[in-house]
């Protein structure tokens, strides 16, 4: 089976996934491009919302960032009618 999978850190790649669950990767797109950027790093968490679901969530912090710094905040809600 081949898919594609990406994260908050790297565009989708293409991956040949075996029955076994090893999986090959068989892209590497702008590689290059992507050891040069400077990326924050990801936190993922989770909150109970409307009537009981569980709601995930991701910090994204600036590169370079230092603990105790302020820094500017952006609210992103994805999906749901406030979408």
């Amino acid at each position: 089976v081949i898919v594609a999978m990406d994260d908050l850190r790297t565009p989708a790649q293409l991956y040949r996934v075996a029955l076994q669950g090893a999986r090959e990767q068989l892209t590497r797109h702008n590689a290059e491009r992507m050891e040069q950027l400077a990326l924050g790093d990801v936190e993922q968490f989770s909150f109970e919302g409307w009537n009981g679901e569980m709601v995930y969530a991701h910090i994204v912090k600036p590169a370079n960032f230092v603990a105790g710094q302020t820094y500017p905040a952006v609210l992103l809600i994805h999906g749901g009618p406030q979408g």
